[in-house]
């Protein structure tokens, strides 16, 4: 059997108190709740002659052979019917609380099965997240790659176009240093000697006056 209060298991040699309402507490149990209150757990109000005090230890003792011989049968009998009473309900609310115990767990169970079965949703969600993220990394890796050969191609297009440039600007340069020195060329050369008139071609005699053409001295 067990305390009706605490459900604890009532040795054989246990003190126990019982009541009229077919209840049992160990004796911890009764003197915690009896001081509290004069109603037992079911909620009887209870006299003093309605409890007893029964020492387990004493109760196939030749005492109690001899109290119940002193009693007479027809109370003997009554004795005995609420003794067999008093004991089924004992034995009632035992499979009572066991039944409630056992509920107890298949509830705990499930709970335990419910967050079980969220915690698996939760490590699905977080690998399902991190792979997301995997490929997002991935593409952006090769978003980034791509970016960088773009931009490499670019730079190198842009160098060549300015080394082209640069070509040109040299040429241009070029150019220009030699016109410049062709133009200076030109302006440091002496004044070119004027054409001889006709009269200056002739022989000249000694007077200064000329010779007819084609005249000897």
């Amino acid at each position: 059997m067990i305390c009706n209060a605490c459900h604890a298991p009532v040795g054989d040699k246990d003190t126990v108190l019982v009541t009229v309402c077919m209840h049992m507490y160990c004796i911890a149990c009764a003197e915690a709740h009896f001081a509290k209150t004069e109603r037992c757990r079911c909620g009887k109000h209870l006299e003093p002659e309605d409890v007893s005090r029964v020492d387990r230890a004493a109760q196939d003792g030749a005492g109690t052979r001899l109290l119940l011989a002193g009693m007479g049968p027809e109370a003997v009998m009554k004795a005995s019917e609420f003794g067999v009473a008093f004991w089924g309900r004992q034995a009632q609310l035992k499979m009572q609380y066991m039944a409630a115990k056992l509920k107890g767990a298949e509830q705990q169970q499930k709970e335990a099965g419910a967050r079980l079965q969220k915690s698996e949703h939760d490590v699905k969600l977080r690998d399902d997240r991190i792979r997301t993220l995997e490929q997002r990394a991935k593409c952006a890796e090769s978003a980034h790659a791509s970016a960088a050969a773009v931009a490499q191609k670019d730079a190198e297009r842009v160098a060549l176009a300015l080394q082209a440039e640069l070509r040109d600007a040299q040429k241009t340069i070029a150019g220009l240093v030699a016109a410049k020195a062709a133009a200076s060329h030109v302006h440091a050369a002496p004044p070119l000697t004027p054409p001889l008139t006709p009269f200056e071609l002739q022989p000249q005699t000694p007077d200064g006056m000329g010779l007819p053409w084609g005249g000897g001295v």
